[in-house]
């Protein structure tokens, strides 16, 4: 504009064109204007303006923003009046255009009309030429037909010459069209026969070339074997090309294993690495030869290799299970795992060599076990179980027991873990449970053995003697130290449970839930997976393992177990029971010592005491205890301190707290101690003997009644003393014998009948 090139009172320009900026900044547009026009005044004396020249160029500026406002009001004015002037035209022109679209609509719709009408009409016209050019392609196809047919004839005509003159080219060229030919004819009845008649003309024409494939095997040959390739695969036949392959090669190889048998190796894994170190150098040696010439070499030969193994004659199945039946049955699982280790190592330098994994070598390879991993719970077994016949089971002392059971239970854990590591190694687990089944049956035998040791150290100590054996045989002193043996070994016991537990955790968390899960998967969906000879030759088993193994996914983690170890926790929980029945035993064999000669006192009988050791006018308080009860008594006030180890040593507060005694089915109270659970066992079985024994007097005086009534008097307060009661049986004894002869009729209903006719029978 004309505003922004006038110049203010200093004779500089004023810059409008900031106006226009969206983040105008008015009061440093100012400053920048006046700091501007200072500079141009008077540079060369660099003083700033006046108040009057401020004056001056604010003045300017004022005048110059006016004009350049006038300026944009008359702009917008007449931009106002053009918009105005020009509405109308507008307004007419849309009206034109509203017009026209409404008769491009009118022409559309009568388009639409005509064309309904004119398919109307033309409907059956056009079915008509649907049905014609049905009819055309019927005829043509006929004519095809007869064409090919006369082809056929001709062709078969002229592939006679080529087989009477050897042409393999132009066999291969009549082949080929005879197969377009008979492709054309599919559907046809003429089919079927000329199919069977092509496949005749090709298999003449494999005999002729058959020679000279084996002549380019033999000899390597790449430029005849080329031929021969092309031939096959014009042919459709390249796969039989690889037959014959196949076929010279197992043939050839037939030779090396009959002069591998011939030579005797020291053992039959040596026999197993030669063949295979045979077969891998065969392998390398076609591989340089094949790789150039075949794409699909590594499945061509992979497949050689397998065919080669699955040929041999006689078999390594044959030849592995003849050197096994000979070999010790302890053994034998320990070469199955040097014969799987071989095989396993071929398979993987064979992968390796031609970066293919072919299952069918798998199964060549793997299945030369399958009768002897079929057997595996049984190898298992004769492998672990002379474990068990390093050991005299017939012990002399606790000691020696002691001994024994540490020393076995250290081995059975190890065989038994050996046992898991080998199914591991040999069988990818897919044997576990036949080997956890092993396992059962070796802590079987060994809960066998272990109750022969039980049994000899009650038969030694007197701990099963019967009534009437005569007291000589039972300990008549306390002996503290066989009760600690025996919880010793009954400890022991528990140990090898918790090992037999850890044992089912490993194999679930091990095997069933990280390692068989994704073999199974992969084998439901027929994926190309490693070689599972249980799905093949022992379908029952394996439906047995995948349940086994769909369970275990479906446990709750430390809700139950699966149960696998079962018949092994089971035959462990009787020996363990037998153990506790051993420790106690050691402690009621001093109690049975001192109740052993009650019958037979004579201080029950009439006249039996000494002269004046009893006054019948003595109060029945002032008679003193005899000493069998006051050693009794004695016994059991001491026990407390040595059954606190049951809740002190957490292994025997573990195994003691699971109750397994033979014939008891007393359990402990919520809130009871194990201690006090076993303390009050020991002291009901201590009434309970001491009952028999008093039933067993034969006859008591008044004087006899009064010194046995003391007698339990002082076992009530021994009892009192320690928390316990006496009771009801003995209690009730203890009425009868304060009672005299003449009253006893009056406790006839109030106390057990049984005692009651016992006790006057005996006072008569």
């Amino acid at each position: 504009m004309s505003s922004q090139s006038s110049g203010g009172h200093a004779g500089g320009s004023t810059d409008f064109s900031k106006l226009k900026d969206p983040n105008f900044d008015c009061s440093q547009w100012i400053n920048d204007l006046f700091r501007t026009s200072g500079a141009s005044e008077d540079r060369s004396e660099k003083s700033p303006l006046v108040s009057s020249e401020q004056e001056s160029l604010a003045t300017g500026v004022v005048m110059k923003l006016q004009l350049y406002i006038q300026e944009v009001n008359k702009s917008l004015d007449d931009v106002i009046q053009q918009t105005v002037v020009s509405l109308p035209r507008v307004v007419r022109d849309i009206e034109a255009v509203r017009h026209d679209t409404l008769i491009l609509h009118n022409h559309m719709t009568q388009v639409k009309s005509e064309l309904q009408t004119l398919s109307t009409e033309t409907r059956q016209s056009m079915q008509s030429l649907i049905q014609l050019d049905r009819e055309h392609s019927r005829i043509e196809q006929v004519l095809n037909c007869l064409q090919q047919a006369d082809n056929w004839s001709s062709l078969t005509v002229q592939i006679e010459d080529c087989f009477l003159a050897d042409d393999t080219q132009a066999i291969s060229e009549k082949l080929c069209s005879l197969q377009l030919s008979l492709d054309s004819l599919k559907g046809y009845p003429e089919y079927e026969s000329r199919r069977e008649t092509l496949d005749r003309l090709k298999n003449r024409a494999e005999d002729l070339l058959s020679d000279q494939a084996q002549s380019a095997f033999r000899s390597h040959d790449a430029e005849e074997f080329a031929t021969c390739q092309k031939f096959f695969q014009q042919i459709d036949r390249e796969e039989t090309m690889f037959k014959y392959y196949h076929q010279f090669h197992k043939y050839e190889f037939q030779k090396k294993w009959v002069d591998i048998c011939s030579e005797g190796y020291e053992t039959v894994s040596d026999q197993l690495t030669v063949v295979f170190g045979e077969l891998q150098s065969l392998l390398e040696e076609e591989q340089k030869f094949l790789r150039p010439l075949v794409e699909k070499s590594p499945a061509v030969l992979t497949e050689m290799v397998a065919q080669c193994i699955l040929a041999l004659e006689p078999s390594l199945t044959t030849v592995m299970k003849d050197s096994l039946d000979a070999t010790s049955p302890r053994l034998v699982i320990d070469v199955l795992a040097d014969l799987h280790s071989v095989e396993r190592n071929f398979v993987d330098n064979i992968e390796f060599c031609v970066s293919y994994k072919n299952t069918r070598l798998h199964a060549a390879v793997f299945a030369t076990l399958v009768p002897i991993m079929l057997n595996f719970e049984k190898h298992l077994a004769n492998k672990m179980n002379p474990v068990l016949k390093e050991f005299t089971w017939n012990c002399k002392d606790f000691y020696q027991a002691i001994t024994m059971l540490e020393d076995s239970k250290l081995l059975v854990s190890k065989a038994s873990s050996d046992a898991l590591s080998v199914c591991g190694s040999i069988t990818e687990n897919v044997s576990i449970l036949s080997a956890v089944s092993a396992v059962n049956q070796l802590y079987v035998n060994y809960c066998g053995k272990i109750s022969l040791v039980l049994e000899s150290l009650s038969t030694r100590y007197g701990f099963s003697s019967k009534k009437g054996d005569s007291p000589s045989k039972l300990r008549a002193s306390e002996d503290w130290g066989m009760f600690q043996h025996a919880t010793q070994i009954t400890s022991i016991l528990g140990q090898i449970r918790s090992e037999v537990e850890a044992l089912e955790k490993h194999v679930v968390e091990e095997c069933l839930l990280k390692s068989l899960p994704q073999l199974i998967e992969e084998a439901k969906d027929d994926k190309e997976c490693d070689y599972i000879f249980l799905k093949i030759w022992s379908p029952a088993q394996w439906e047995k393992l995948v349940s086994t193994v769909d369970m275990a996914t479906k446990l709750e983690s430390g809700t139950s177990s699966l149960g696998l170890t079962s018949t092994a926790t089971s035959q462990l929980d009787i020996v363990i029971g037998a153990g506790q029945k051993l420790t106690l035993d050691t402690v009621m064999v001093y109690i049975e010592t001192q109740f052993g000669a009650l019958p037979a006192m004579g201080e029950w009988m009439e006249g039996g005491l000494a002269e004046g050791a009893v006054n019948k006018q003595l109060p029945t308080f002032s008679l003193a205890p005899l000493e069998y009860i006051t050693r009794v008594g004695q016994f059991l006030m001491s026990l407390p301190a040595q059954l606190d180890i049951l809740d002190s040593d957490p292994q025997l507060q573990q195994v003691f707290s699971r109750i397994l005694l033979p014939e008891c089915d007393d359990r402990p109270g919520e809130g009871d101690s194990i201690y006090e659970f076993w303390f009050g066992l020991i002291v009901e079985r201590c009434m309970k003997l001491y009952l028999a024994h008093i039933l067993l007097i034969p006859q008591l005086t008044d004087e006899g009644a009064r010194h046995l009534a003391a007698d339990i008097g002082y076992l009530q307060n021994v009892l009192d003393d320690i928390g316990l009661q006496l009771s009801h049986d003995l209690y009730s004894v203890l009425q009868l014998m304060n009672s005299p002869r003449s009253e006893l009729n009056k406790l006839n209903n109030s106390v057990p009948h049984h005692l009651y006719a016992a006790v006057v029978q005996k006072r008569r």
